[in-house]
């Protein structure tokens, strides 16, 4: 697992589905958010990672998602 954001001090919030698998990233410094739409809502550019479009979509098409989504750029 790569730390480069968080060993670079930039201030990262993660969310997992399964939340055990931000741990590793959480006991380094990172912050835990309770939804992906509050990991959404912490900073203005978001990075999602995962297993494919299927996937990304379920999340991206949740309402609260989308409306954290407004003035935010997503990586």
């Amino acid at each position: 697992m790569h730390f480069n954001l968080v060993e670079q001090s930039y201030q990262v919030t993660v969310w997992n589905r399964t939340p055990a698998r931000a741990d590793a990233l959480i006991r380094r410094g990172a912050l835990h958010a309770s939804s992906a739409a509050s990991a959404i809502a912490a900073s203005p550019i978001t990075i999602i990672c995962v297993a494919d479009y299927n996937v990304s979509t379920s999340i991206l098409d949740q309402e609260s998602v989308k409306s954290a989504l407004a003035a935010r750029v997503l990586i």
